[in-house]
């Protein structure tokens, strides 16, 4: 395809130092989410979420920091031939875009934690793995900066990311990640990260460039299909799940109010949970009710 071709070109130019110059007709959609911005303002499905800022350490504010490196990054894509637009925390609904990455950084009770990660969610589809690789490799070039390799659930499990089980999030189709640039909480990163957000934006367009120049012309493959037929909302915070219908089991995770999850096998009084991982997790009916997507 034409404007797949073009990027490559622009692409080329740019790691070569040379000012771009080729435009495509139609060019890539790029959504980089500030994360945390505007947080007070998400939709009663994360109402959870809000007010939440982010980490803070030595007088830095995540989400600020999210914005600043935002707006950046977007600024280079738009000057090497993307539309490029930056979200706050509200997605609109099954939003599309050629790429989505959510700019976070970390905090630690340890202040010795340091490093980035870059994860996509659960679901296995090529598309999302080859943006985190393009992605961390860019990064990890460009800034230095080790690598964490502690992926967490709540990256995997980012609320974006859960087209099947909430509206405000971005669609199937949407190759995905979440960067956390360094942690604000331990002083060498978060030096970095101060005196060099620009150099970080460029790391984060280089990286997201990179991708957009490997789609097939044919266009990616499609992702694997979400279990939508049994929906259920948690009721309560903190409700234990375990892994087999009972009891009797093991005790294996906690659930929190307003989360969602599809079933996949029902017993009396039992709803066996989804996880793309293959992890086992049963919740008791009573601790639920059954939520329609539209």
């Amino acid at each position: 395809m034409l404007r797949w071709s073009l990027l490559s070109m622009v692409l080329v130019g740019v790691l070569l130092g040379a000012a771009p110059t080729a435009r495509a007709f139609h060019p890539p959609l790029v959504v980089l989410q500030a994360g945390h911005w505007r947080s007070a303002e998400l939709p009663d499905e994360f109402s959870r979420l809000r007010g939440n800022t982010g980490a803070a350490a030595g007088g830095v504010r995540e989400v600020d920091l999210n914005v600043d490196i935002a707006h950046r990054a977007a600024e280079y894509l738009r000057a090497w031939g993307n539309e490029a637009y930056v979200l706050p925390a509200t997605v609109p609904p099954n939003y599309r875009a050629d790429a989505f990455v959510a700019i976070h950084a970390d905090g630690h009770a340890n202040r010795a934690a340091r490093g980035f990660k870059v994860a996509t969610s659960y679901r296995p589809w090529i598309a999302s793995d080859l943006l985190v690789r393009e992605l961390a490799d860019e990064y990890a070039r460009r800034t230095g900066l080790p690598r964490d390799w502690r992926i967490t659930h709540n990256m995997r499990g980012y609320y974006a990311f859960n087209s099947g089980l909430y509206q405000h999030t971005i669609a199937e189709d949407t190759p995905a990640a979440i960067l956390e640039m360094g942690f604000l909480t331990n002083p060498t990163d978060r030096a970095y990260l101060v005196t060099h957000t620009d150099h970080v934006a460029w790391a984060i367009a280089l990286g997201i460039a990179r991708f957009l120049a490997t789609r097939p012309a044919e266009g990616w493959p499609p992702p694997p299909s979400f279990p939508r037929d049994d929906i259920v909302e948690v009721l309560h915070d903190n409700v234990p799940l375990f892994d087999g219908p009972g009891r009797e089991f093991n005790r294996v995770d906690r659930a929190a109010r307003k989360e969602r999850y599809a079933v996949v096998e029902r017993r009396p009084g039992w709803a066996k949970l989804f996880f793309w991982s293959g992890a086992e997790r049963w919740i008791e009916d009573f601790q639920t009710r059954p939520i329609t997507i539209p």
